[in-house]
């Protein structure tokens, strides 16, 4: 079966940014499942793999533009450690979750400086270029409700739902 649009995708990877150190990988965690189409990983990435089958590999470089976009300054922010919620230890590199304008904002602490921090909501590997090594490991018919949900549905949650019927992969 080939990856096109509404077909669930297995893939194992690893990504190095422009200094050659390994910054993500399924090695040892199992393979990333996605749908596919619906806009689910990087766009650089799916256009590589459509038409793909089991057991392709390929390898591509993407630009910042092309993955995490540009790293913008605005998307940085200081705040007194008092308004860290309950349960942040406030060291660098911790995620931390806040209550943004729009709902949950999620940000890397990046500085502390007394009780100021800095808190960075773009995306960790934002701003750089990332060369992915892929491989397809399996290609399925997605449930009903997968595409529905326009997302994959683990643990069984697809068996939990009474309109749960394997489809033809139509745009749902």
């Amino acid at each position: 079966m080939q990856v096109g649009r509404n077909r669930v995708v297995y893939l194992e990877y690893r990504a190095w940014n422009e200094r050659d150190e390994l910054v993500e990988s399924t090695e040892g965690g199992g393979a990333f499942a996605y749908l596919h189409g619906r806009g689910n990983i990087l766009p650089g990435l799916e256009a590589v793999l459509e038409g793909a089958e089991a057991g392709a590999t390929a390898r591509v470089t993407l630009s910042p533009e092309e993955a995490y976009g540009e790293r913008v300054a605005e998307a940085c922010v200081t705040v007194p450690r008092g308004q860290l919620a309950d349960g942040v230890r406030g060291e660098l590199g911790e995620r931390v979750q806040m209550q943004g304008p729009d709902g949950i904002v999620e940000f890397t602490i990046t500085a502390l400086d007394g009780d100021a921090v800095t808190l960075d909501a773009n995306h960790p590997l934002a701003g750089q270029t990332l060369t992915f090594e892929i491989e397809v490991t399996a290609v399925r018919m997605p449930h009903k409700d997968e595409v529905r949900h326009k997302r994959l549905h683990h643990a069984g949650h697809h068996l939990m739902v009474a309109d749960s019927s394997r489809i033809d992969g139509g745009d749902g």
